[in-house]
């Protein structure tokens, strides 16, 4: 029953941790200037905007979690939680970020996001062996 809620409530924060709590860089008017002058965001804007997606599907997964009856169901979802945690972790490599030290992005928004997606990868590994042990239990029975 915890581990949906927390699940829900890490899934929330990664999506509102690159717009609000840590935001990235755009939040504080730093973009790319082109050479017409125009103003392009950066790369972390993007990171930002994929997060927020993962997010949702992490608070869907925990939703579907706290409600699911079958086993076999609650057993895919650990898995789906856990794969969910490492694509938190893997977008600002894939997607990019900022280079400087000195953006906002690189010393709050990728830092906070890592910490969420391996905390939301535990929670789904125990969540998986938790179920595995229940489905154990049944089959001895």
């Amino acid at each position: 029953m915890a581990i949906p809620l927390f699940l829900i409530i890490l899934g929330f924060i990664v999506v509102l941790a690159p717009h609000y709590i840590f935001p990235v860089c755009a939040y504080y008017d730093k973009f790319i200037e082109t050479k017409g002058g125009g103003l392009v965001p950066m790369a972390c804007t993007y990171t930002a905007r994929a997060e927020t997606v993962v997010g949702l599907g992490i608070v869907l997964i925990g939703l579907m979690l706290l409600l699911a009856k079958e086993l076999e169901t609650r057993i895919f979802l650990s898995v789906l939680a856990a794969a969910k945690g490492l694509t938190v972790v893997a977008v600002p490599e894939v997607i990019g970020y900022c280079k400087s030290p000195m953006m906002p992005c690189v010393s709050g928004t990728v830092p906070a996001l890592r910490v969420g997606g391996v905390a939301i990868f535990v929670l789904g590994l125990v969540s998986l062996f938790m179920q595995l042990k229940v489905k154990k239990a049944r089959e001895v029975a």
